[in-house]
């Protein structure tokens, strides 16, 4: 495999990584609100606000993200090496920060309100 086309895979690798995070912030608050209201603490003022504050988080990743695929995908691309500058831009220490890691402070704020409500009630 040429460098070329490592890099094509590379960036195939990471829009199917980028693809897996956006299910994942689709599932999760269904999830939780699943869980929450089979323990019986979904109506408490602890759960909202932990799911008001993962929904809070999640939109900021969502416009990130939207930001930075739509920065990509709405041009004109006369040859793969767009494709691959989309790869080399989301490997970007931020960019992951970002995409990533807000998903799981999202995850702690929304489980966090979730247990604090069933541990106080």
């Amino acid at each position: 495999m040429d460098d070329e086309q490592l890099k094509v895979k590379h960036s195939d690798v990471t829009y199917d990584y980028i693809k897996f995070h956006l299910g994942l912030y689709i599932a999760t608050p269904p999830v939780i609100a699943i869980v929450a209201t089979a323990l019986g603490v979904q109506t408490t003022p602890a759960f909202q606000r932990g799911m008001i504050g993962l929904v809070i988080v999640f939109f900021i990743a969502g416009v990130c993200a939207s930001w930075f695929i739509a920065s990509h995908i709405n041009r004109q691309w006369d040859t793969s090496q767009q494709w691959i500058a989309l790869g080399e831009r989301a490997d970007d220490l931020l960019r992951r920060a970002l995409h990533h890691y807000l998903y799981w402070i999202g995850l702690i704020v929304g489980l966090g309100g979730m247990f604090l409500a069933w541990w106080m009630r």
